[in-house]
């Protein structure tokens, strides 16, 4: 998907329980690879915009080297826990 979703839209378009999309969520955004937006009671989330440029730039089959590298620029060690 290409616009930002609320988890209900996201766990309708990706077959998967609420609460697991809710739990990926927060691991995404502790590692700074999404964002949120409130609106009314619900909240959006997007990929942030440094994240959708790096991933545009890599080769696909280099998509773990691309974590890799935003492991070791954006998170912390709170991240790391997570993971």
């Amino acid at each position: 998907a290409k616009k930002p979703m609320s988890v209900e839209e996201l766990s309708k378009k990706l077959n998967a329980e609420r609460s697991r999309v809710s739990h990926s969520l927060q691991v995404l955004k502790t590692c700074s690879y999404v964002e949120t937006e409130k609106q009314g009671k619900q909240r959006i989330y997007s990929l942030k915009k440094d994240v959708l440029e790096g991933m545009k730039r890599e080769n696909p089959s280099n998509l773990f080297g691309f974590v890799d590298q935003h492991f070791e620029s954006y998170c912390n060690c709170e991240c790391r826990k997570t993971l």
